[in-house]
């Protein structure tokens, strides 16, 4: 694959996730505290990188 396609894909990728995320933690702000609600999103946050590490092999 040419590399500026990659390039936008995984841009494309990384925008749909920030929505989502951003979607997320809002729906969730309603029924729990911020700090949970934040603590949470810097878990799920967490273990994506580690599966992107794995994936590309960065580990």
């Amino acid at each position: 694959m040419i590399d500026n396609t990659r390039g936008i894909l995984a841009m494309s990728a990384a925008v749909v996730v920030f929505i989502f995320n951003d979607a997320l933690i809002k729906l969730a702000a309603e029924t729990v505290p911020s700090a949970q609600a934040i603590g949470v999103r810097g878990l799920f946050a967490t273990l994506w990188c580690v599966l992107a590490l794995l994936a590309t092999g960065a580990w």
